[in-house]
């Protein structure tokens, strides 16, 4: 018997041309800091509010662990998007190994209006 999710939401995921402005993004994010890597940190993020953007590899095996994080997104209204690939994710994240997730972040202490502006122009 397989294994059933209860965790039934529809993944979107972000067109090309938006998970490619994403993983710029990322990239340049990267080197101010502003981006938490993996899975535990991205739950810590989530959990301590810091959190803007929850970025998620569509292709990851086991797929528990992505929805894990999306449910917990969903719990604690943080918004969070698909990528359809953990080695493109990787890439902007300047890692050799497989991403599974990242949180785009900003310390509570700190002005996130800059990030928050362009993740608008790169989602719409």
């Amino acid at each position: 018997m397989a294994f059933q999710s209860s965790y039934s939401k529809e993944r979107q995921l972000l067109s090309p041309q938006n998970q490619q402005k994403l993983y710029e993004l990322i990239s340049q994010l990267k080197r101010s800091r502003n981006i938490k890597i993996g899975y535990n940190e991205t739950t810590k993020s989530i959990n301590k509010g810091t959190a803007i953007l929850v970025v998620l590899a569509d292709d990851c095996d086991p797929k528990c662990l992505t929805e894990a994080v999306a449910c917990n997104c969903e719990n604690v209204g943080k918004e969070y998007r698909y990528v359809s690939s953990k080695s493109a994710l990787a890439k902007a994240c300047n890692l050799s190994n497989n991403v599974i997730s990242c949180a785009i972040f900003c310390e509570k202490e700190y002005d996130n209006s800059k990030i928050i502006q362009s993740l608008s122009k790169t989602l719409k």
